[in-house]
């Protein structure tokens, strides 16, 4: 087989679609016809846009929903909880570059350990 093989043209492609299946062609779009005429809805569930709206509700004390929880997870890293000072520190001063080492070059030879004869011995058990 040459390496350049030559793709079909769109009548064949056509053609042969219509052979293997000819009780579809009534179905198919047509050249520069679009699947989806009117496009994605507008009007959707938005997650993100249901958040920022509930962030700027005003709550009893006169601050946005979101400047409590703001204060909050403060009071939280203050209180010791690490998990709160790990989020502060990320959106505040961005999380920091991880690099994954594939491999560490050692002069140590590599240790083999044996577990064979223990899981014998706890099957036989």
């Amino acid at each position: 087989m040459s390496a350049l093989k030559q793709k079909k043209t769109d009548k064949q492609q056509d053609n042969n679609t219509a052979e293997k299946n000819p009780h579809l062609k009534k179905y198919r779009w047509k050249k520069g016809e679009s699947g989806n005429p009117n496009g994605r809805p507008k009007n959707g569930f938005a997650l993100n846009d249901h958040i920022r709206e509930l962030a700027n509700v005003e709550m009893k004390d006169k601050k946005s929903m979101l400047e409590n929880v703001v204060a909050r997870v403060y009071e939280e890293a203050l209180d010791g909880n690490m998990t709160a000072v790990s989020f502060l520190a990320d959106r505040m001063l961005g999380r920091p570059n991880q690099s994954i080492g594939i491999r560490e070059e050692t002069n140590e030879p590599i240790k083999i350990i044996d577990m064979g004869d223990n899981i014998s011995d706890d099957l036989e058990n």
